[in-house]
C-alpha cells in the first residue's frame, strides 16, 4: 500500500523525504509512454522534462526492447540519452526535431535503425 500523495507531501514539508517529490508522486516509468506486444515493451513517447535522459531497461516488469516511431520527436530540450541494454529496435524519425540532442548511448544489440533518424552532428557511441 502506497501513501496517499497528501501524505507524502505532508511528509515533504515535514522533512521526512529529502529526495525528490516527484519521482515518488510520478514514477520515472511514467514519462515513458509505452505499448506491450509478446511480452516486450516499446517505448512510445516522452513525457518528462529532463534533458539527459536515461531510458528504463524495463517499465512494469517488461524489457524495454524498441523506442517506437518519433517517440522522442520534437523534444528540443534533450541533449543526451542513454539508450539500455536490450534494445534492439529504434523506429523512423525517433529523435526528429530534437535540435540540442548531442549525444545517444546505444547499446550493441541494436539492430534495426529506422529511416530518418536524426543522427547528424551527434556523437554516437555504442556501449
Amino acid at each position: 500500500i502506497h501513501p496517499s500523495p497528501t501524505a507524502i507531501v505532508n511528509s515533504y514539508i515535514r522533512g521526512k523525504y529529502s529526495g525528490n517529490i516527484l519521482d515518488i508522486l510520478e514514477p520515472k516509468h511514467n514519462i515513458y509512454p509505452y505499448v506491450i506486444e509478446n511480452g516486450e515493451a516499446t517505448i512510445t513517447g516522452y513525457t518528462g522534462t529532463d534533458t539527459a535522459i536515461e531510458i528504463p531497461a524495463e517499465i512494469e516488469g517488461y524489457p524495454v526492447t524498441a523506442l517506437g516511431d518519433g517517440a522522442f520527436a520534437r523534444k528540443t530540450a534533450l541533449t543526451s540519452i542513454v539508450i539500455p541494454d536490450g534494445v534492439t529496435s529504434i523506429g523512423e524519425r525517433a529523435f526528429c526535431g530534437c535540435n540540442s540532442l548531442m549525444s545517444i548511448n546505444l547499446p550493441k544489440e541494436v539492430t534495426s535503425i529506422g529511416k530518418w533518424v536524426q543522427v547528424l552532428t551527434l556523437q554516437i557511441r555504442r556501449v
